[in-house]
Order: structure tokens, then C-alpha cells, then sequence
């Protein structure tokens, strides 16, 4: 039977919580791909379901960043019993070069915080096609009519 001494155990879980070369390089390759700056355009109120309550949430404005041009579409929310709401948006993203890039966002919400766990994005312009297998996140606020989403990508 192997006795540890307390000045090794603890040395061990210290070389267990400190990154790896490998995982400092993960971490480094994150970085911001675009923020939104947007506004809610219509809301249509479809009211309670069997799944919670059901909204249609238009919206629209200027990303910038690595991808800058203007994201137009509707978050097909769902308001769950618990308040938290979750995201379903189909979008479009016309870029200041003229590319087109459609987009699909799921997600939460609670308390004006928006969390979107999932950003897929596709087109067939050569020079955006980088992003098709990407892993895409975003992180913002939604108050009032505003919106303001960062989003991080994982190069």
C-alpha cells in the first residue's frame, strides 16, 4: 500500500489544476469574431403553449469585427416556465464586401442576459467559407429594444 505524504498530495493536485502547453494553445486560439449592436424591429406574441410561451423577436443591426456588415433576423423564442428563454434565431448577415451569410443561433436567456451556446454559420462565399466548421459562442445583454452580443471564435 502506497502512503502519500501530505506535501505530495497536495504538489499532485497543484500539477493536476495547472494547464497543459496544449490547453494554454486551446485557449489562446479564442478569440472575438464580431460584436452585434442591434435592435428589436417587431415582436409577434403567439402566447401560451404546452412548451411555455411563444414569441417571434425581429431584429436587426451592425456586427463589427473580424466579419462587419449588417445581421437581420427572428429569434423564435420560447419563454419556459422558469423564465428562462430559450433562443432559436435564423438570421442573415450581408457583409460590407457583399457576402452573404446565413446564420442559426440557439440559446438562453434570463434577466437580459443572452448566452448563445451554438453559432453555426454558412454561405458559399469563398472568402467566409473558413467559418463553416468553426466553433462560434456568444455572450451579451438584450435591454429594452437593444441588443449587444459579442461573439468569440475558437481559431
Amino acid at each position: 500500500m502506497t502512503v502519500y505524504r501530505p506535501l505530495t498530495l497536495i504538489f499532485f493536485l497543484i500539477l493536476l489544476t495547472v494547464p497543459s502547453a496544449a490547453q494554454e494553445d486551446e485557449a489562446e486560439g479564442i478569440q472575438h469574431l464580431a460584436t452585434l449592436s442591434g435592435r428589436v424591429t417587431d415582436i409577434v406574441l403567439y402566447g401560451e403553449t404546452p412548451h411555455g410561451i411563444r414569441v417571434d423577436v425581429s431584429f436587426e443591426g451592425r456586427l463589427s469585427g473580424m466579419v462587419h456588415g449588417v445581421m437581420k433576423g427572428i429569434d423564435y423564442s420560447l419563454v419556459r416556465g422558469d423564465d428562462v428563454i430559450e433562443i432559436d434565431v435564423r438570421a442573415s448577415i450581408l457583409t460590407d464586401d457583399g457576402a452573404s451569410i446565413s446564420a442559426e443561433i440557439r440559446g438562453t436567456m434570463l434577466d437580459g442576459e443572452i448566452r448563445d451556446t451554438s453559432v453555426k454559420l454558412v454561405t458559399g462565399h469563398p472568402a467566409y467559407q473558413w467559418l463553416h466548421d468553426k466553433i462560434i459562442v456568444g455572450k451579451g445583454r438584450s435591454v429594452g429594444d437593444r441588443l449587444n452580443v459579442r461573439y468569440f471564435i475558437d481559431l
